[in-house]
């Protein structure tokens, strides 16, 4: 059962997360070696994301190799870490 107000907060929320889940997914994001700005757009448009929902953000980048966004939030060293790992590419 989901409290109340987390209930609200997502049905409140939805339609904007939606609107940026399409767009991150609108991105052509194909990590490929004979294209090594292929996923570039993307990665820039998840740190800046990233950033306005409160997150330092790094967009890390090596030559002839896709971006990778570093992205970290710390609320206090009296709370435990919590990490996410995903990739954006398809």
């Amino acid at each position: 059962m989901i409290p109340t107000a987390v209930q609200t907060y997502i049905d409140s929320h939805r339609d904007a997360a939606l609107e940026s889940l399409f767009a991150l997914l609108g991105f052509p994001s194909i990590a490929n070696v004979a294209d090594p700005d292929g996923c570039t757009p993307c990665a820039q448009w998840l740190a800046e994301y990233l950033a306005k929902a409160g997150f330092a953000t790094e967009l890390l980048e090596l030559p002839e190799a896709q971006p990778a966004v570093f992205a970290e939030h710390h609320e206090g060293d009296d709370l435990p870490t919590l990490l996410i790992y995903g990739h954006y590419d398809v």
